[in-house]
């Protein structure tokens, strides 16, 4: 068996030179150095047509992790597995893993993309935010969106587009691995095709098994997913997967034990897995926060956004270029957390003063202190919830229950003078009245 990474045959522009991350700009979720390719399910009534190995155990990495550990609900082996994700962030399409599924620190809650996304929507719903924030978070194209879940596994891929792919990618021991990401629509389709039925039934067998496995499926629900043309035979027990005419805005996801006369396995498949296998911690990038923040800097994000929702939590993580583009593009009056200095007024003259018949000196002026403030965010909270935006394939998708920022994210120094002035008010104003009905 060849050691990963060795030379196996001649090179082929065809197999070895293809785009390892093919995508939209701003694609982070593989490590630059796992030489794997990263596909996704087809969209628009296309299908995709998987076929998922088996990884190696974690703690043995000589042996096979079994597809399942136990009986328990979504109690799979590493062939699979779901991290957070950030899905087309901002104009420019920045897509990452936001926290690894080991770290225990934080909660999605409280990564900056969510609170990016809650913080803006809050400011635009109380009427505080910029006109040109609304677009963000409420308009069809909002560039602003929220982590979801997102699924892996490894594998090959007969079918990508509704079009047969020849050599399949990852099928041959010289080709490079091959990585599925499946949006939360589609790693929740296949979970729920692999789970009995109903209470009772009996659960899928092994899926990624070498003497027999499945072939995944994924297409847009409700539609033939035969849009890209070729002929389609699926299964001998009844071709195609249900349709119902009207396209849905999540995946359907189906096994089969063939497709098109194309067996699930062959001899050499075990090898092949064996060559491609990788652990997942070298295949799946998850950026540091100083990393993570670059990428939400660089998405195409209006920086007077950024810095409203995020520079009093995360400020110490930008780069100085990004503070300095937001300095250029801030307003004299209300800036987004930056000190700035107004130049001092020049000093008036008299005409006689310009024609240098009385020459005066200069009045002394002094510079305004610096200004170091942000907006402040609303106090009250919202009462209505932000529209849960479809992800990067339009698919709808409901995720756990906005909560808006509490009122401990407005500045607490401005609360307490506004708290001392109304106080200061109310004792005025009671003293005074005390003295007119003493004097009447």
């Amino acid at each position: 068996m060849p050691r990963q990474g060795a030379a196996v045959g001649r090179y082929r522009m065809s197999t070895h030179g293809r785009p390892q991350q093919s995508g939209p700009q701003g694609l982070h979720l593989l490590e630059p150095s796992s030489g794997c390719q990263l596909y996704k399910p087809s969209w628009n009534g296309q299908r995709t047509v998987w076929r998922a190995f088996p990884n190696r155990d974690p703690e043995n990495p000589t042996q096979w992790d079994p597809f399942r550990l136990g009986d328990g609900v979504r109690d799979y082996g590493d062939w699979i597995r779901r991290y957070d994700v950030i899905s087309g962030l901002g104009s420019n399409n920045y897509t990452f893993i936001t926290q690894s599924p080991y770290d225990k620190t934080t909660t999605r809650g409280e990564h900056p993309v969510e609170l990016l996304y809650r913080r803006i929507y809050t400011a635009c719903d109380s009427n505080v935010g910029k006109p040109h924030w609304f677009s963000l978070v409420k308009s069809a194209n909002a560039s602003l969106s929220r982590i979801k879940d997102g699924y892996f596994s490894q594998g090959f891929l007969l079918e990508h587009k509704s079009q047969m792919l020849s050599p399949p990618p990852g099928l041959r021991i010289e080709s490079d691995p091959v990585v599925l990401w499946m949006t939360k629509s589609a790693g929740e389709g296949l979970l729920k095709a692999l789970d009995p039925p109903e209470e009772g039934g009996e659960p899928e067998g092994d899926i990624t098994a070498f003497d027999g496995g499945k072939f995944i499926l994924f297409q847009q629900a409700g539609t033939s997913g035969n849009r890209g043309g070729g002929p389609i035979k699926l299964d001998a027990r009844g071709g195609n997967p249900k349709s119902s005419g009207i396209a849905e805005n999540y995946y359907e996801v189906t096994l089969f034990d063939e497709y098109n006369g194309i067996l699930p396995y062959y001899d050499g498949m075990e090898e092949v897995a064996a060559a491609h296998a990788r652990p997942w911690d070298d295949i799946l990038r998850v950026g540091t926060m100083e990393e993570q923040m670059h990428w939400i800097c660089s998405a195409g994000i209006p920086a007077d956004a950024i810095m409203y929702a995020l520079y009093d939590d995360f400020g110490q993580y930008m780069s100085q270029a990004f503070l300095d583009k937001a300095r250029q593009e801030a307003d004299p009056q209300v800036q987004g957390g930056l000190p700035f200095k107004e130049d001092p007024k020049p000093a008036t003259q008299s005409l006689a003063d310009m024609a240098g018949a009385t020459p005066t000196r200069p009045q002394a002026t002094q510079a305004s202190p610096a200004k170091f403030r942000v907006m402040p965010r609303p106090v009250q909270r919202v009462v209505a919830e932000p529209p849960f935006e479809p992800d990067e394939d339009l698919n709808q998708e409901v995720d756990a229950a906005f909560d808006p920022p509490p009122s401990s994210h407005a500045d607490p120094e401005r609360v307490a003078a506004a708290a001392r002035a109304l106080a200061e008010a109310r004792r005025r104003r009671s003293e005074n009245a005390a003295k007119k009905s003493s004097e009447g």
